[in-house]
């Protein structure tokens, strides 16, 4: 989950990192690392994607630097370390009167990839799953969760200090993704 929750705290960098195993999670001195950039909209999905693009090389590196003894370690200041705790499902439900349009945003991209549960909230009594958002620079507000109006096939969407921008959503337990204005009736409200 520290993927996840670096997205969801907004974070833009984030690392792939081997290093040995002693008696505290992940503490051990650092063999190799290698930073990537989060974008503002990347979603978790693609931010493993990319991670799973750097770290076989740089295994394959620190295996063969360690094969000839020539890795170096890096101890690690674990006061400056951080613990991301497991993910339950609860974590994922959007909370629109207490969570901002970035936050919001940011749950939504941090649980959006394959195998990922979604973001959710409910909508006339259904779980629904948000699946992409974007954030708007106009300043759009409502009451939290009511859908202000669609864009296209998108729909606008008021949060605790402003409008957001929801694109995907679908059904708890259907797989496919469908826009969010064919779905979502303006002046609804989520919850």
């Amino acid at each position: 989950s520290p993927i996840n929750w670096q997205i969801i705290n907004g974070e833009s960098e984030g690392y792939c990192t081997i290093h040995f195993v002693d008696e505290g999670i992940d503490t051990g001195d650092i063999l190799t690392q290698e930073s990537f950039s989060i974008g503002p909209n990347e979603t978790a999905g693609e931010v493993i994607t990319k991670t799973n693009e750097i770290f076989p090389r740089i295994l394959i590196d620190t295996i063969r630097r360690f094969s000839s003894k020539t890795v170096k370690t890096i101890k690690q200041d674990n006061r400056n370390a951080t613990y991301y705790a497991k993910r339950l499902p609860v974590d994922g439900q959007i909370t629109w009167g207490t969570q901002t349009a970035n936050q919001v945003h940011n749950l939504i991209r941090g649980l959006h990839g394959p195998a990922l549960p979604g973001a959710f909230c409910f909508y006339r009594d259904q779980k629904i799953v948000l699946g992409k958002s974007s954030l708007i620079q106009s300043r759009i507000k409502g009451p939290p969760g009511r859908v202000i109006f669609k864009r296209g096939e998108s729909v606008i969407v008021a949060a605790k200090d402003k409008s957001l921008e929801i694109l995907e959503v679908r059904l708890e337990g259907d797989s496919l993704m469908k826009p969010a204005s064919e779905f979502l009736a303006r002046g609804t409200t989520l919850y």
